[in-house]
């Protein structure tokens, strides 16, 4: 063969075939715990996740940045998700405050106040949602949302539109 590529092209006499669709598969496997308890005027909630997610389009894979490594198997590229977490274990409280509890115009008034907070823990790369295209328009409606949309709430006419 040397260096003639032609018998390992599936169709013989072409050069490189480009295409690129718009897809992707996911799975999310899930055991959730919860346990929640009153104690007097203080009521506990703990809650454990154990997890797993595996896509094949979350590290860039087809659509990133390192290409397709082989076009023939697509499941090669299954793997744990970059937001995969293992682990979440998180607690949450809330606290009725003893102050204010008797009758009369103070206790309404002032009364009733509550002392509350979550914390949580979990395990996994932190990651941020962001969308890094020039162009945010992720619906894409172009100039027929601005003309609709943006030019009539801010009260300018259309031509002013920002060009998409």
């Amino acid at each position: 063969c040397g260096a003639d590529p032609n018998p390992f092209r599936p169709f013989l006499g072409f050069g490189d075939i480009t295409q690129l669709d718009n897809k992707a598969g996911s799975s999310y496997h899930a055991l959730q715990t919860q346990l929640r308890r009153s104690i007097g005027a203080l009521q506990l909630n703990v809650s454990y996740t154990y997890s797993h997610s595996i896509d094949d389009a979350s590290d860039g894979g087809v659509f990133g940045d390192g290409g397709i490594l082989n076009a023939f198997d697509f499941r090669a590229f299954r793997a744990s998700s970059n937001f995969d977490e293992r682990h979440l274990f998180k607690v949450s409280y809330v606290y009725d405050l003893p102050f204010f509890k008797g009758s009369g115009m103070a206790n309404r008034l002032i009364g009733g106040w509550q002392l509350s907070g979550i914390a949580g823990w979990e395990t996994g790369t932190p990651f941020s949602v962001y969308n890094g295209a020039a162009n945010p328009d992720n619906a894409g409606l172009g100039k027929r949302w601005c003309r609709s949309v943006l030019c009539r709430h801010y009260l300018r006419p259309a031509p002013e539109c920002p060009s998409v």
